[in-house]
């Protein structure tokens, strides 16, 4: 392992979401980068494992050694890193306290039903939007990691008490907060802060910019989608039928892409789009303190 592998002289950053806010159109930016190293997979969810198998060797060594190009920063987006406790705890213990971050947040009225529609499409929910409103908190008490993971539209919303946890570790300065609005409305423009952010060149003119990700349609098959949305029963029909794991897990996501349709979600109800304006009318407030964006399309035709 050569000095930079070590991780002594290494530079990181981290897009830790939020979750339905552009990230995977993030990644398919930054990857076209030369000195900027991404993992092959998007999210590896190592800053979600147990501490004993927190280790910046391992997590260069995994992730990044099978990765050629000799980058001047390596980095990752993984969106549940905004949501759970401790990862920014395991990132400072891990990475130091140099590493750089990078927060996405889209309206959380928007971001809540199309983190809905994505559920919907995988088979996970088959409730009403207004019905999961209702459920929510006691499908997270009751649910475990299957709802955190899956049924959490509306507490991702709240990003201030989510990035707290983050002020707590890490200096502000290490901070850049992205708009999703703004991000799709003008890609060229949040790519040359980010690249200015990382200390990378600025190659914007040579991207390209001209890519949509993860927008949610509906299932051909709802059936089809809610039995692979019940992971105990496919599970067992799957082991029978395929024994070999690494198959099945090749299969998934092609089916998954088999099923998708052309079409596009029905828009949220106004009445739910006036019950959330509601729920995050305070929220707002305090995430546009918090970091001096301005988030004023979010607040505007109320």
């Amino acid at each position: 392992m050569n000095e930079s592998d070590s991780g002594d002289s290494t530079r990181f950053f981290i897009c830790p979401g939020a979750q339905k806010a552009g990230t995977t159109t993030l990644y398919n930016l930054l990857e076209q980068h030369p000195d900027i190293r991404l993992p092959k997979k998007k999210e590896t969810k190592f800053f979600l494992r147990d501490d004993a198998l927190i280790d910046k060797h391992q997590y260069i060594k995994e992730f990044f050694s099978g990765n050629t190009r000799d980058g001047k920063i390596l980095g990752e987006i993984d969106p549940e890193y905004l949501f759970y406790q401790d990862v920014p705890r395991k990132i400072r213990e891990t990475l130091g306290a140099d590493v750089r971050f990078i927060f996405l947040f889209r309206n959380p009225a928007d971001r809540a039903y199309s983190h809905y529609c994505m559920s919907r499409q995988r088979g996970f929910e088959t409730e009403s939007f207004e019905r999961a409103f209702e459920l929510e908190e006691s499908r997270l008490a009751s649910r475990g990691d299957h709802a955190a993971w899956h049924l959490s539209y509306f507490s991702r919303g709240f990003y201030s008490e989510q990035l707290k946890r983050y002020l707590d570790c890490f200096p502000k300065q290490n901070m850049l907060f992205l708009v999703f609005e703004e991000f799709i409305r003008d890609p060229g423009s949040a790519l040359a802060s980010v690249f200015d952010f990382l200390d990378v060149d600025d190659i914007t003119e040579s991207i390209h910019l001209d890519i949509k990700s993860n927008e949610s349609r509906k299932p051909r098959s709802e059936l089809l989608s809610r039995l692979f949305g019940q992971p105990m029963l496919i599970k067992r029909i799957s082991r029978f039928l395929i024994p070999s794991q690494r198959i099945r897990w090749s299969i998934y996501p092609i089916i998954e892409k088999l099923n998708v349709s052309n079409e596009r979600p029905d828009k949220m109800s106004d009445n739910m789009r006036q019950i959330l304006s509601a729920y995050y009318d305070r929220e707002i407030s305090r995430i546009s303190e918090l970091t001096g964006i301005n988030v004023s399309a979010w607040t505007e035709g109320r």
